[in-house]
Parts: structure tokens; C-alpha cells; sequence
């Protein structure tokens, strides 16, 4: 059993995995493991079956014996005798109700260890701590300002992600938090998500920490949008709907208008164009850009967009961006973004380095410091002007530099 599983774990894992695969010539490679896994679980299926047959031969020999001899023993009694032919029968037969059943509970030997394997499994997962054990707040004012005091997380026993953070956000405001890789940036917005929890310092929405609050009501009120998008087998409206049952026809195309969804009324079925598992009939940006549309219908009180526009161009990501600023959204925004070009007009923008804050402000307030914001943005412009000169290079033009 335990072999079977492991087996059907690579097989799942390549499938999710072919295109990666195939990018890599991995062909050979993954089948041979495919192939040793089959095989693995191949012996481990004969051992099982040779072990099941040598228990029922051994099993049916020892009960073949035994009648054997109680009819030896039966019949010289009954020659003697010292009992009766009927009483000899009538305890063959009560012998026969007998032996079955020890016969069967030897075969069971094997049963036995795979329901060990299973419980072992099933246990694991009934052992798990449950996220919620007591009743908490629901129907609380989310559309409240959200704070964090002294906050300290860490993943298992490695050194802090985010340290003694102190942070505001004003309910209504657009925030967005910035950074280089590995800064704590997608840790600080699953931990006002309640989706893991702090060491130490509290997380509060309003005067109620997000610990305190039922997390089925409070993922309810909030949109989070990350890299990795996951859409479903169904139409693209279903996809969108499926966050709010309610919402109208006109929402659901405001909704995809802000997340500039263009590409939508080309596809056959417009709305309800279907979508492959994943939606892998979309590119990479299109999926992006109907989760975020997703998130604008749900009519959460906070929005979370975690590099939810990684994959967009440049272009398209700035025209989202200004339908976000322009519109009438009245939520609290926090966007994670790696172009800084595309959050400068946010209320506040927050530079995290090593899971500290180190700077917070207006986009003009924290360029005139020159600290790490200014070094980011500088960074950038240089790495745009960099690829802007080896283009015009290519072409043949002539290039100084200065």
C-alpha cells in the first residue's frame, strides 16, 4: 500500500509538472523514476501476493492434517468402540464450523498491516491542531484601521522572518509594501490574514486582534491575490461569480473592465467561454487578471494583491493600477509590488529590509531621504535605461556613455 502511494505521488507530481518537464528535457529522466516506482510497488505487490498464497497453502495444508487425523484417530475409536459412527461425524462437522474460521483470520495477517499504514496516514491528519477551536468574534466592523504592535514570526526554528514590527494602516488607504526578495513582505500580509500566526505582539483590525476574530468570517471580508493564481474547470463567469453569488452581471463586467479583462469579449464564448482545469487555456497575465477581477467582486472590506500582476507587461500593469487609484473602491488596498513605478501613488508605501521596517512614507517624501526606497527606485531606473541602451545598441546606433 505504502509503495502504491508513493507511486501515484510521482505520478500526480509529473503530470502537474509536464510543461516543466519538457522545458528541461527532464523526459528520460522522470519516466526512468516512473518506471522504478511502478517497479518498486510491482515486487512489493508479488511479495505481498507469494506471502498471501504460502499463508492460505500453509493454512489449508494444517487443516488438511488435522481432518486427516481426526479421522484416523475417529475411526479407530469408533472400531474400538469406544464411540459411536454418528458421534464421529457429528464432530467432523462441528470441527469444519471450527477451522474456517481460524482459517480466515490467518489470511487477515495482511490486511491487517495495510489498515496499520492507512491508520497511521489517517491519524497524521486527525492529530493536526485544529486552525480554530473555540467560538471567536463574527459581524465585527472589518472597515476598520489595522495595526500591528511588536510583532515576531518565524518559520519553525529558523531566526525571524519579521521582527519587532510596529506598523498603521488607515482603513480606506492604499498602502503598498515593497522590498527586495526575502524581506517579509508576503509574511506580513498572511499574518493580517490570520493565515499563520505570531509569535509574539498582536495583530489588530480596528480593537480586535485578527487572532480573536472566526477566520471563516474574516477570510470572507478580505481579498487576497497572490502569483499563483487557481481558476476551475467552468465558465469564466462561474470562476469569477464563485466569490459572491450575488453579484450582478453589471458588477462581474466592471469588475473585469478595472482588471482590464480586454481579452475577454474576443474569446468564443465571451463570459462564459469555459475554462480548461487551471484555466490552462489562459496565459499566464490573463489568469492573473481575472483573479484580481475576482477579488474586486467579492466586496471584501480589505484587499491584499501579492505581486498579483508579476506576469502582466509593464503597460497593462500600469493601466490596472490606475483603474484601481481612479476608482470608487472604498476597501483598504495593500499592494505588494516589485515595480515600484506602479505603487508611487499610494497613500503610504512601506520599505521592509530583513523583516524590519525601515522606512514608510509618500513616494516624493521617501525618494528625498535617499535611503532604501531611493536605492530600490534607482536600481530599477537603472536596470530600464541599461536594457533601453543595449536595445539601441542591437540596432546599430552609435552609444555613449557618460
Amino acid at each position: 500500500m505504502e509503495q502504491g502511494a508513493k507511486l501515484n505521488s510521482v505520478m500526480i507530481e509529473s503530470l502537474k509538472g509536464v510543461e516543466t518537464i519538457k522545458a528541461n528535457a527532464l523526459e528520460e529522466e522522470r519516466l526512468e523514476q516512473i518506471e522504478n516506482s511502478y517497479i518498486d510497488a510491482v515486487k512489493t505487490g508479488f511479495k505481498e501476493g507469494v506471502l498471501s498464497n504460502t499463508q492460505q497453502t500453509i493454512s489449508g495444508l494444517i487443516g488438511t492434517i488435522i481432518n486427516i487425523v481426526m479421522l484416523w484417530v475417529g475411526a479407530l475409536s469408533v472400531m474400538n468402540g469406544e464411540i459411536t459412527l454418528g458421534a464421529l461425524m457429528t464432530f467432523t462437522s462441528m470441527a469444519g464450523f471450527f477451522m474456517d474460521p481460524v482459517g480466515r483470520l490467518v489470511g487477515l495477517q495482511l490486511q491487517i498491516q495495510e489498515s496499520q499504514i492507512a491508520m497511521k496516514r489517517l491519524s497524521e491528519i486527525y492529530d493536526t491542531e485544529s486552525e480554530q477551536l473555540t467560538k471567536k468574534a463574527k459581524d465585527i466592523d472589518l472597515n476598520k484601521d489595522i495595526k500591528l504592535e511588536e510583532v515576531t514570526f518565524r518559520y519553525g526554528s529558523r531566526s525571524p522572518v519579521i521582527s519587532d514590527l510596529n506598523l498603521d494602516i488607515k482603513a480606506n488607504s492604499k498602502v503598498a509594501i515593497v522590498g527586495q526578495s526575502g524581506s517579509g513582505k508576503t509574511t506580513l500580509a498572511k499574518l493580517i490574514l490570520g493565515l499563520w500566526t505570531v509569535e509574539s505582539g498582536k495583530v489588530s483590525i480596528g480593537n480586535t486582534e485578527v487572532s480573536d476574530i472566526d477566520y471563516s468570517y474574516l477570510r470572507q471580508n478580505i481579498s487576497y491575490v497572490n502569483q499563483n493564481i487557481e481558476l476551475f474547470s467552468g465558465s469564466i463567469k462561474e470562476n469569477i461569480q464563485m466569490v459572491n453569488r450575488d453579484s450582478t452581471q453589471e458588477k462581474i463586467q466592471n469588475a473585469l473592465k478595472i482588471a482590464h479583462c480586454d481579452f475577454v469579449s474576443k474569446l468564443p464564448g465571451g463570459i462564459e467561454n469555459f475554462l480548461e482545469e487551471a484555466g490552462a487555456n489562459l496565459s499566464g497575465g490573463e489568469r492573473q487578471r481575472l483573479a484580481i477581477a475576482r477579488a474586486l467582486v467579492k466586496d471584501s472590506k480589505i484587499i491584499v494583491l501579492d505581486e498579483a500582476t508579476s506576469n502582466l507587461d509593464f503597460v497593462t500593469e500600469q493601466i490596472i493600477y490606475r483603474n484601481l487609484f481612479r476608482s470608487n473602491f472604498t476597501q483598504t488596498m495593500i499592494f505588494i509590488a516589485h515595480r515600484l513605478s506602479s505603487i508611487r501613488y499610494c497613500d503610504k508605501i512601506i520599505v521592509m529590509d530583513k523583516g524590519k521596517l525601515v522606512e514608510e512614507g509618500k513616494h516624493d517624501e521617501l525618494l528625498l531621504k535617499k535611503g532604501h526606497y531611493y536605492k530600490l527606485w534607482q536600481s530599477q531606473n537603472n536596470d530600464i535605461m541599461s536594457d533601453y541602451l543595449l536595445d539601441q545598441n542591437n540596432e546599430g546606433e552609435e552609444v555613449i556613455y557618460e
